[in-house]
């Protein structure tokens, strides 16, 4: 969209969206969902991902990661109101991927709980191009696997706690990283950046020089 009006002579300004930091923020431990809690194993960190149960969003990935990484277990957040895709289910749980469908009511404490959030969606029908569950998990203050997708790269740049791979064995190396501790607890800060008064303000800042 942004090529398309420039090309048809238009100044464009790409300005992300926001995101509460006042709800997502690091919190005192607070019990997750006790299903959720006994599937879970205690010898293995946890590693999040909250979206649509869909091939679309890089599921495929998650599963090859389960089966090559046994030092992190990966726990996938999916909605109950659209069941996911059985295919997908199915290759997840044989890759040994621990699936919820409920509705978390506290998802700052899923968010805490976890040791980083994973973002594997490569396809550009995927997801939306600054994707929220990214942000929310930043505000928490925990460390992220993502791949470089779409607006990421350009708001967020690598490093401090923001890990981007391409392919599964680069993944793991930095999941290995992340276990060192590097880049933990630092996410925040980015996050503060996309408060929604950071990103009102900066909007009403564009309107403002586009008066003068």
């Amino acid at each position: 969209s942004e090529e398309f009006f420039q090309h048809l002579g238009f100044h464009t300004q790409c300005v992300p969206h926001g995101i509460d930091t006042e709800r997502f923020k690091a919190v005192d431990p607070v019990p997750i969902p006790a299903a959720l809690e006994q599937a879970l194993k205690p010898d293995r960190k946890m590693l999040l991902h909250i979206g649509h149960l869909k091939p679309e969003r890089g599921m495929d990935i998650l599963a090859k990661l389960a089966r090559a990484n046994q030092k992190w277990q990966i726990v996938k957040i999916g909605s109950k109101r659209f069941p996911g895709d059985l295919q997908t289910v199915r290759m997840l749980q044989d890759a040994g991927c621990v699936i919820y469908q409920e509705f978390v009511d506290n998802l700052p404490a899923l968010y805490c709980r976890t040791d980083a959030y994973i973002f594997p969606v490569t396809n550009p029908y995927g997801a939306i191009d600054m994707p929220l569950t990214v942000l929310e998990a930043m505000a928490c203050n925990r460390p992220i696997l993502s791949t470089p997708y779409k607006a990421l790269p350009r708001f967020i740049p690598e490093g401090n706690g923001i890990y981007y791979f391409r392919t599964v064995d680069e993944a793991c190396r930095k999941l290995d990283q992340i276990s060192m501790g590097e880049g933990t607890g630092q996410t925040r800060s980015k996050a503060l950046e996309f408060s929604w008064d950071n990103v009102v303000g900066r909007l009403s800042k564009i309107y403002e020089e586009s008066r003068k």
